[in-house]
């Protein structure tokens, strides 16, 4: 009786801990966030069009909740047959844990936080393959970014044909590796026997070896339309705060954006940071409205990240499905 009373404390201090630190952590943000309040201050009207927009900007934030929570059924219907609430309230879960820890690796913790215990590690791996997924498609857009910002602003650069031709070169090929390793993992098991590498990454390569190429695909189609979401939300956030920037050169900053939040590693507390300084550096290449620029990134945080990870606390503490 103590040792499950003990148990069962330690397991709510460790709920209220989470709790406790995702809302600290937010508090934190936007206190720290001197843009808000002169915005909040400021002479900004809002009109039918601008309320359109953030009634838009939130409906697609439940979209991209949603696209994730399908994929995530996907994801573990080889460990547990769950429906798209259940798949939903296991991500606002993982949102809530990863919020606050390095490059959000708690989505992994959290995630699988309402399995039962034997299926806890597989719902790790499975977590895994999403994410490769997703990076996948990050990394493919990027790379695009990149070739279209170099291919269109080649004279204003002084690179030569040559000098393009190698990174366009260089991209195909690496966009090929990353696709073929994605829908073969056996081939990176092998690379891993043969020279060494991957070598904490066996068990997840081979959980992702398991799934069939149909499955792969419609896994790779959800993280694609999650990408839309978040390029539509943030774009439409630009035309909100009166940025004058084209869909096109829009497309080739966000895709930089993302890209370099993916390679670059971060924390919790520097998030912001990160997302506000690569936004102010990519999209400033389009426009000089570095202010508006950084409230609609600090926006899209608040939005896609702060209001489900608020809404993930709530079924940390409550929920349960097992």
């Amino acid at each position: 009786m103590t040792a499950l009373f003990k148990k069962k404390t330690n397991f709510l201090i460790l709920k209220v801990s989470i709790v406790l630190s995702t809302y600290a952590y937010i508090a934190y943000k936007i206190y720290n966030s001197k843009e808000i309040p002169q915005f909040l201050l400021g002479n900004f009207v809002f009109n039918r069009i601008k309320v359109s927009i953030i009634i838009i900007v939130f409906f697609l934030m439940i979209v991209n909740w949603l696209l994730e929570a399908v994929k995530w059924k996907i994801l573990v219907k080889k460990i547990i047959k769950i429906n798209v609430a259940q798949s939903l309230y296991s991500v606002l879960a993982g949102i809530s844990v990863g919020i606050f820890t390095p490059n959000r690796l708690g989505e992994f913790v959290g995630r699988p936080y309402f399995l039962d215990k034997l299926k806890m590690v597989p719902g790790f791996f499975a977590a895994v393959v999403g994410s490769l997924s997703q990076s996948f498609i990050t990394i493919l857009i990027g790379i695009l970014s990149i070739n279209l910002y170099l291919l269109g602003n080649q004279d204003m650069l002084s690179i030569s044909k040559t000098y393009i031709y190698l990174i366009l070169t260089f991209s195909v090929l690496l966009i090929i590796f990353i696709g073929y390793a994605y829908f073969n993992p056996v081939f990176l098991v092998k690379l891993k026997r043969k020279f060494g590498v991957f070598k904490k990454r066996e068990e997840e390569l081979q959980f992702l070896a398991s799934y069939k190429l149909k499955e792969l695909l419609n896994i790779l189609f959800f993280s694609f339309s999650r990408y839309v979401v978040f390029f539509m939300q943030f774009y439409l956030l630009l035309v909100f705060f009166n940025i004058e920037i084209s869909g096109y050169n829009a497309f080739i900053g966000i895709g930089l954006i993302y890209l370099f939040l993916l390679v670059i590693p971060g924390f919790a507390l520097s998030e912001i940071g990160v997302r506000g300084s690569l936004a102010i550096f990519f999209l400033g290449m389009f426009s000089n409205d570095y202010s508006a620029i950084l409230l609609a990134t600090i926006s899209l945080w608040i939005i896609n990240l702060a209001l489900p990870a608020i809404w993930g606390t709530f079924i940390v503490m409550y929920g349960k499905f097992k």
